[in-house]
């Protein structure tokens, strides 16, 4: 996880996301490719996904889309409730 810098006062938002982005440059934690392979792999819906993990539905599709970042415990919900680590939920670093 050498990538991960700046972890500059995360702030956890009620609705599950996290204001700032956790990786240097602004890039984003999730790998949301892969977070939507599972959900179609699994046939789950966003709706579904956001219940399960107790988010709101809107705050699910800003997380699929990547507009915003889920805290650290939706993140953990989310490798939970798919059967995954956390890491195998993590966007590969990308060289700049």
């Amino acid at each position: 996880m050498e990538n991960i810098h700046q972890v500059n006062a995360i702030v956890s938002h009620p609705m599950g996301f996290v204001k700032n982005k956790l990786w240097k440059g602004g890039k984003n934690l999730l790998n949301y490719t892969k977070l939507k392979d599972l959900m179609e792999s699994r046939s789950v819906t966003q709706a579904e996904l956001a219940e399960a993990v107790g988010v709101s539905e809107a705050g699910m599709s800003y997380i699929l889309r990547g507009l915003k970042q889920p805290s650290l415990a939706v993140a953990h919900r989310l490798a939970e409730y798919f059967r995954v680590t956390v890491d195998d939920l993590i966007a590969e670093p990308t060289e700049n």
